[in-house]
Order: structure tokens, then C-alpha cells, then sequence
């Protein structure tokens, strides 16, 4: 029989997961749950506290090393002194900066030249010092020096114990450690290259150079990469070519019947003759104690006014020239080989060709410079070959055509 008050029994449908291969627990415990909350927060708290030391670790660390590199300046603008520490291999050594050079480290048995009156100046460009002038020099010495330090040079004074090996071996093991390395040393003898001891910062782009002068003092110089690798071969090219210039001003001048103007020096031999085909002067310079040589050939008349000539014409001629030149003296010139150059002297156009390898022992540094002469039309051929190049480089400055 129905009976209205019995409870009846309800069917709850069935929970349906999405993901039938994993079904959740219903009768998980609320301490269980309690439990892994905390575990959560706690992982959290850790990973987050990690984060949080990482970072602090990471600015102390960016900011305790700003605030040594502008300690460190400040030092250096003040006395001079850097903290610079060399590590040998049986102890670190402090040492000083070179005065007027960077991150450069004084030999330690040597002293700043000019120490008595730079005391804390480091502003070479702008001296402020100069109100007070110290005993033995003038103001405008005073501005040389300063001026001499703001081109990166400077000069030390070697303790009389010591000498200049011992500096350039100091440099040779320390520098290294400071990003320059050591190319090679030059000696006083090497004619085309200055003496002194090189080295080269390929990360700074910079070359330093350091030398001596008496054998007990030492001069610095930064320079570039190129005059490192080339032991300032430039600058003994202009230093000869000014040695030139001196000499020929009170040396002798090409005969009037040349069409050219040029001076030489005194101890430059000058023979004469005539060209069989043209019967124009032709000049032979010599110079027998450097085995060096320079003629001076007319080669053929032009078809029309000099100023008029292009490039490709006076290239034409020259083809023509060297090859015959050749053959005549028994060697093969190739002008194919070898690049012209096209150059401009006093207004005047001219081709180059050099052939500096090609014939090293009997005709060395051998170039051909063609130009042609405005006053009488005529092609020239310079052929120059010889130890001194320095010369011929002199020639191609100073030549000029008779007006």
C-alpha cells in the first residue's frame, strides 16, 4: 500500500566529466585541502623570495662596479695613480698610469719628466694651471708640453740603474695583460721603419708605440693599427722627403734645355745625351752610393695641346714605352699585370705603372711615370728604379714642366 509518508528516494543523475579518463575523488577531505592550499602559497612564497634575492645580488653587483670604475677615475684625475693591478706569476704589482696616456702602465724604476710642476692636472687641453707659471719655464713652453700630452704622448726619465731593455721587457710580459700585444721590436739601424717597440689593442683599434732616445728615457706615443704593423713607415718617407727638400734647396737644378724644372742634391750625379730620334736632351740622375737611379726619356711628340690629352691616350703611349723599354734591357714588363695609376702633377696629367717585385736585384722598386710637357709637346718618360724610393716620391711632389 502507498504510504504518503515515507521518504521517497531520489535518483541524482550521474556526474559526466569531460575527460572520462580521469575521474576526481568526491571525498576529499576540507584538512586535505587546507593542507595543499598551504603547500601551494608556501612554493609560491619560495620561487617568489628567490626572484626577489636574485635581482638584489644582480644590482649590487652592477652598482658596487660603477661605483669602483668611477672611483678608480677620480683617483686617476687627481694623482695620476689607477688601481692597476698586474697579476705576475708570483705576485700582483700596483703600478701608476703614464701620464697623458690611458690605461698605459709606468716601468716602475722611471719618473714623469716634467713632474715638478703637473701636480694633479689631468685636463691637458684646457690647463688651468698656467696662472702660476713654475721656476724655468715660460708659458708658452708650459702650453707646448701640455699641448705635446693631449696628442697621447709623454716621456719618462729611466732611474740610473735601469735602462731601456729593462723597460721594454717590463712591456713586453705586461702589456698583454692589458689587451695589447706585442708585434716586434725595431732597431736603430732599420732604414725605412722607426725604431722602437710596437704593440697593437685590436679591441680599443689603437697601436702604441715606445722608444728611446738616449738609451735612459722612455717616450710613449698612441698611434693607429696601420702605422703599428708598418713600424711608422709613413712618417720616415715624410722625414726623408723633408731631408730631401733641405738638401736640394742648396743642391743643383736641371739644365734649362730639359723643359723641366726640378732641384736635386749636391750628391746627385747628372750625365747628359742626346735622343737619336727627337734631338732633345736626356737626363740621367744617379746616385751611386744608394744604387739609385732616375731618367728622363722623350718619348714622342703629342697629336694635340697637352690640356687636352685624357687618361686613356697617355695610358697608350705608356703600354708602348714600357714594352720596348723592356725588351731593349732583356726583361718582360707586363702592363696587363699591373694596375696604372692616374695621376695629376702641377695641372698636368700622367700615367703610372710600378713593378716593385718583378726584377728585386737588378732593377728594385722599378716604376715608369709618363707625363706629357705643355712647352714642347713631348711625351716624358721618369723611369726610376733604386733603394732610395724616398727620392722618387720627392720627384713626383717637385716636378714641374718649364713654363
Amino acid at each position: 500500500m502507498f504510504n504518503i509518508f515515507k521518504k521517497r528516494r531520489t535518483l541524482r543523475p550521474k556526474r559526466r566529466y569531460k575527460n572520462i579518463g580521469y575521474l576526481r575523488k568526491p571525498n576529499r577531505t576540507v584538512t586535505q585541502l587546507v593542507l595543499k592550499r598551504k603547500m601551494r602559497t608556501i612554493t609560491n612564497l619560495i620561487k617568489r623570495w628567490t626572484i626577489i634575492f636574485i635581482l638584489i645580488i644582480f644590482f649590487a653587483i652592477t652598482i658596487g662596479a660603477t661605483l669602483f670604475y668611477i672611483i678608480n677615475y677620480i683617483v686617476y684625475l687627481k694623482t695620476g695613480q689607477g688601481i692597476i693591478k698586474l697579476k705576475t706569476h708570483s705576485h700582483t704589482q700596483h703600478l701608476n698610469y703614464v701620464i697623458g696616456l690611458n690605461q698605459i702602465p709606468a716601468f716602475p724604476h722611471s719618473h714623469f719628466l716634467f713632474n715638478d710642476f703637473i701636480k694633479g692636472e689631468r685636463d691637458f687641453k684646457n690647463p688651468t694651471f698656467l696662472t702660476k707659471i713654475p721656476n724655468g719655464y715660460t708659458k708658452d713652453e708650459i702650453r707646448a708640453i701640455y699641448t705635446f700630452l693631449a696628442k697621447h704622448k709623454s716621456i719618462y726619465i729611466i732611474d740610473p740603474k735601469y735602462s731601456f731593455n729593462d723597460a721594454r721587457q717590463f712591456y713586453i710580459k705586461q702589456l698583454p695583460l692589458l689587451g695589447f700585444d706585442y708585434l716586434f721590436t725595431v732597431p736603430e739601424t732599420d732604414p725605412n721603419k722607426v725604431p722602437g717597440v710596437y704593440f697593437v689593442n685590436n679591441k680599443q683599434r689603437k697601436g702604441l708605440h715606445i722608444y728611446t732616445v738616449t738609451g735612459h728615457d722612455i717616450w710613449y706615443e698612441l698611434i693607429s693599427i696601420t702605422q703599428a704593423k708598418t713600424a711608422l713607415s709613413d712618417r720616415k718617407i715624410i722625414l726623408k722627403l723633408k731631408d730631401l727638400e733641405l738638401k736640394a734647396q742648396h743642391g743643383k737644378e736641371l739644365p734649362a734645355v730639359s723643359f723641366w724644372i726640378l732641384k736635386y742634391p749636391a750628391n746627385w750625379h747628372l750625365d747628359m745625351t742626346l735622343s737619336p730620334t727627337l734631338k732633345i736632351p736626356v737626363l740621367f740622375l744617379s746616385n751611386p752610393k744608394r744604387n739609385t737611379h732616375l731618367h728622363i726619356v722623350p718619348i714622342q711628340y703629342t697629336s694635340k695641346p697637352v690640356e687636352l690629352l685624357n687618361f686613356n691616350e697617355i695610358a697608350q703611349v705608356a703600354n708602348k714605352f714600357i714594352q720596348n723599354w723592356g725588351h731593349d734591357h732583356e726583361i718582360s714588363l707586363n702592363t696587363k699585370k699591373t694596375s696604372a695609376k692616374q695621376l695629376i702633377i702641377h695641372d698636368v696629367k700622367g700615367i703610372e705603372y710600378c713593378f716593385n717585385s718583378s726584377y728585386p736585384d737588378k732593377y728594385p722598386h722599378l716604376c715608369f711615370l709618363i707625363l706629357p710637357n705643355p712647352k714642347n709637346t713631348i711625351y716624358y718618360a721618369f723611369i726610376f728604379w733604386g733603394n732610395q724610393v724616398e727620392f722618387y716620391d720627392y720627384v713626383k711632389k717637385n716636378i714641374q714642366p718649364k713654363k
